[in-house]
């Protein structure tokens, strides 16, 4: 009986320090890997995964290497993995460990450093895909010209010199007390009249069809975006305003007499507009008459359109005739002085050749009774026939003349009155030939004649 109570006892195992203690290091080690996946979301001694995606940002002293995360159309798809401040934190190179697989990022891509929440606080890197027409994103990543950072209050106010900061600070401070003032109860009770209209003036910002609202914020959204984009368009916006108004402050004497004479220009712009309003019936009237005219004349224009071209034709082939004449031009330009000249002092002549001489050839000779110019003719004709003999050195003028007997040309032997004598004779035969010779004749021995 004893041995078989002995049986049913149950057996106890002895217990191992050791094993307890290995028990509680492994306990503690999954409290401590626990506590590290609920703060990194990262398991220990693996790999990260994902892909690493560079950005460049401008002051990029808010974003935290392993903190500050990446999202997409707010969700949350990587991590900043590290920052490289530079030039004193006014750039930086930042990577980005894209854990979601299916985000492509393209070449427009961009990034913009924002609040996550509406009071600021930590900082978000909100992730822009791009267009999925454009190319892959390269290795350079994405440039400072596709990034932008938003900006703070503090940011606003260090444009300000001076005190304004503190200033600032104690204007928020003297409005918490204005807050906490009993006279704020009584601007309540007097303004609840006031802001009735308020709820229906919100509720007509609502829009009128479901989605205006978010439209609306979206659009302000984008434009917020596009002015944190171009930064530098409007700080020289803001300078280029500043300088038209410092400007329009100079001119504001000329300004406010231009307003002042505006009045008495207005009334006469009226009644210069009265008076082309009363043109304007006699203007139809005209535009009425020259309507058949009109018509009528488009078949002339197309029947005059070979013609025109036909013109065009011809000017451009006479293009190089006249540059031609331009030296020509420029000659007759330069010799018109002395014609001018020329021609005054040849205008006595002209003027006596008009007045007297032509006159004179339109006059009938007294011996012949006939016009002296028909004469002129004749008498060159036979001037012609006179000098058409010549020999070998020149021309020998023969006139036809009747000989007489005090002629000159036929004195001593040509021709005598009466019979000559012997020795007459002789003398006029020797003068012959002597003067044969001196002429350039042929010597003769001709004798004299007699003439009755």
């Amino acid at each position: 009986m004893a041995a078989a109570t002995q049986k049913q006892r149950p057996r106890h195992r002895a217990r191992n320090p050791k094993r307890d203690t290995y028990i509680g290091l492994i306990v503690l080690a999954v409290g401590v890997l626990a506590f590290y996946l609920s703060l990194t979301k990262q398991i220990p001694f693996v790999g990260q995964g994902g892909r690493l995606v560079k950005a460049e940002f401008s002051e990029p002293n808010q974003i935290e290497s392993g903190v500050t995360p990446v999202r997409v159309d707010g969700i949350d798809v990587g991590t900043v993995s590290s920052v490289n401040v530079q030039h004193g934190g006014r750039y930086g190179q930042v990577v980005m460990r894209i854990t979601n697989g299916s985000i492509r990022l393209h070449s427009d891509a961009s990034a913009q450093l924002k609040f996550r929440t509406l009071l600021g606080a930590n900082f978000v890197v909100d992730l822009d895909p791009g267009s999925p027409s454009a190319p892959p994103l390269g290795p350079a990543g994405i440039p400072l010209s596709h990034t932008s950072v938003q900006s703070e209050w503090d940011d606003i106010l260090r444009v300000f010199s001076g005190n304004t900061p503190a200033s600032t600070r104690v204007d928020l401070k003297q409005l918490a007390a204005a807050v906490k003032a009993p006279q704020l109860g009584t601007v309540i009770d007097t303004l609840a009249p006031a802001l009735a209209p308020v709820p229906a003036a919100f509720r007509a910002l609502q829009g009128q069809d479901p989605g205006d609202l978010a439209g609306l914020v979206q659009s302000a959204s984008r434009t917020v975006k596009t002015l944190g984009d171009a930064e530098t368009s409007l700080q020289n916006l803001i300078s280029g305003a500043g300088a038209t108004v410092q400007a329009t402050a100079a001119e504001a004497p000329a300004l406010g007499r231009t307003l002042a004479e505006a009045p008495g220009a207005l009334a006469a712009t009226v009644s210069v507009a009265h008076s082309v309003e009363q043109t304007l019936p006699p203007l139809n009237t005209l535009i009425a008459a020259l309507g058949p005219g009109a018509t009528a004349l488009g078949p002339a224009a197309a029947a005059a359109d070979p013609a025109v071209h036909a013109l065009r034709t011809v000017l451009n082939r006479t293009r190089p005739l006249l540059q031609s004449l331009r030296p020509a031009i420029a000659q007759l330009s330069a010799a018109s002085g002395p014609g001018s000249t020329l021609v005054a002092e040849l205008q006595p002549t002209v003027t006596r050749l008009n007045q007297q001489l032509i006159p004179w050839l339109q006059s009938n000779d007294s011996d012949l009774k006939r016009p002296i110019y028909t004469l002129i003719g004749p008498t060159f004709a036979a001037l012609g026939s006179a000098a058409s003999e010549y020999d070998d050195h020149a021309h020998v003028i023969h006139f036809p003349i009747s000989p007489e007997a005090d002629s000159a040309t036929l004195v001593p032997c040509t021709l005598f009155v009466g019979a000559p004598s012997a020795s007459q004779v002789a003398n006029c035969a020797s003068l012959n030939q002597i003067l044969s010779i001196v002429l350039g004749g042929t010597a003769s021995t001709g004798s004299a004649r007699r003439g009755g």
